[in-house]
């Protein structure tokens, strides 16, 4: 593994959580490229003057659909607010003393949001804010009035931060469920292993570093 700086590690096995695309572009193969996911998320987080309980909704999690039909793909917008998630952290029990966040996750589609200019992409990010207050409002969950901080984070913050194309979320749409790759000795964790969700994607390294690292060197060992 070469790092950025020149410096080179050697390893009879690496287990790479950068996801399959992102692993092979640098593997020098990216002709992978098409086969990157595109299931993102704008998600906004306000922070209240008051527990969301207090405020008369005490639900900790909420799957939430206005429409007609629930559609669960990439939307034709920069975000569908019609159906999403609520979360309310300080609602489980045990978590009433911490600051009382009121966090809403919509469907976004990439391409819209990373095609915005800087102007046009924090002034949309301001309208989405209010959009998601006003969609989960609408069933009872009204906090607007009692906002005293909100952020939001776009596919273009996931994929500047993480640097998963798309700042896709659940990985490659084709699952590599024994992790490996063409590389001898590379192998994925991660969502593009196949487990989803932050809980999964934690289990996917165990598993990894279980199947392909563990193993291997215990089998070396009593040898």
């Amino acid at each position: 593994v070469r790092l950025e700086d020149g410096t080179e590690l050697s390893a009879p096995r690496v287990l790479s959580s950068a996801g399959f695309v992102e692993t092979m572009a640098m593997c020098g193969a990216p002709e992978h490229e098409s086969e990157a996911g595109r299931m993102s998320f704008v998600e906004t987080c306000s922070v209240l003057d008051a527990q969301p309980a207090e405020l008369d909704w005490d639900a900790t999690i909420t799957f939430y659909n206005l429409a007609p039909r629930t559609v669960y793909g990439v939307p034709e917008t920069d975000v569908d607010v019609r159906s999403g998630v609520l979360c309310c952290p300080s609602n489980y029990i045990g978590n009433e003393a911490d600051a009382p966040h009121f966090r809403v996750t919509v469907l976004a589609n990439p391409d819209l949001w990373k095609a915005k200019a800087d102007e046009d992409y924090y002034a949309r990010k301001s309208e989405v804010l209010t959009e998601a207050l006003d969609a989960v409002a609408s069933f009872g969950a009204d906090v607007r009035g009692h906002v005293i901080y909100q952020d939001a984070f776009t596919p273009r913050t996931i994929e500047h931060y993480t640097g998963h194309r798309n700042g896709a979320v659940y990985g490659a749409p084709r699952k590599r469920w024994d992790g490996r790759t063409d590389v001898g000795g590379l192998f994925l964790i991660g969502t593009d292993q196949g487990n989803y969700g932050i809980v999964g994607a934690m289990m996917s390294g165990i598993d990894g570093a279980n199947r392909h690292a563990l193993a291997q060197q215990a089998r070396t060992t009593t040898r």
